[in-house]
């Protein structure tokens, strides 16, 4: 989910969390996507930083796996 990145022209935060069979995300990646959200915002982050912290872990996973930059990160 973070290395495919949010839909063109959207973010983590405003593009839809809903998954499945014909949508952008898969039940999985909405899955994660859910749960990720929830932990950022029980820190009670303001948007900047929800937004900060949902770019710096895919390009973290992205350098740990030796991997390109995400979608949205090239």
């Amino acid at each position: 989910m973070f290395k495919k990145g949010p839909p063109e022209n959207e973010g983590f935060m405003w593009c839809s969390k809903e998954g499945g069979q014909g949508l952008y995300w898969s039940e999985e990646e909405t899955g994660a996507l859910k749960m990720v959200s929830g932990l950022v915002l029980d820190y009670q982050w303001d948007s900047s930083e929800y937004s900060i912290m949902l770019h710096a872990i895919p390009i973290e996973i992205c350098l740990k796996t030796n991997n390109k930059k995400p979608n949205n990160e090239n």
